[in-house]
């Protein structure tokens, strides 16, 4: 009986630390973020997401303004970056729909601007989190594994570039998962 208990307390304190390790890097990566984009490149990954929900296709607005999207056989604008991230922000962009609805006054353009960068943000706390497992279960040490995602979120590049709404982070998590999986 006990130790069931104790495997029960072992797991709960693993799993608060995961939380704590999630709710420090998302306020960490949302520190200094402004809103938009820095880029073209996200505003065409953000397109796409808009076009693949609102009119349900892939092609995006023709504009000087998107360096980055290429004309296609239909004479129709299309982004030169895969489907991944665009795919992996609707439920950002649904969330944002939602806003709208609740808070009618606001632009619908304006904050899908806001809330639809901040996918690396919580996608670089979420890799966080999995290299703590990952290092937990490796090592079989919960310090080990704060240590490394203490070691990834702020020794190494992850928390800089998360402000971007680049495809590097969504890439790492998914190698990350790939890796956690193995073990």
């Amino acid at each position: 009986m006990w130790e069931g208990f104790v495997l029960l307390t072992m797991q709960s304190s693993k799993q608060r630390t995961a939380w704590l390790i999630l709710l420090f890097f998302v306020t960490l990566c949302l520190l200094g973020v402004v809103e938009g984009l820095y880029s073209t490149d996200g505003e065409t990954m953000l397109r796409t997401t808009w076009s693949i929900v609102d009119r349900h296709e892939l092609a995006i607005p023709c504009s000087s303004r998107l360096a980055n999207a290429v004309r296609g056989l239909d004479a129709r604008c299309y982004s030169r970056y895969g489907l991944g991230q665009p795919l992996i922000a609707i439920p950002l962009y649904l969330l944002d729909e939602g806003f709208n609805t609740l808070l009618p006054g606001t632009g619908h353009a304006d904050l899908v601007f806001v809330i639809v960068p901040r996918l690396n943000q919580i996608i670089t706390a979420l890799t966080c989190v999995l290299l703590f497992a990952f290092a937990s279960r490796l090592y079989r040490s919960a310090r080990m594994g704060v240590g490394l995602a203490l070691a990834y979120g702020l020794g190494t590049m992850a928390w800089p570039c998360s402000k971007f709404y680049f495809s590097q982070n969504i890439i790492l998590f998914v190698l990350a998962f790939c890796g956690f999986n193995d073990i």
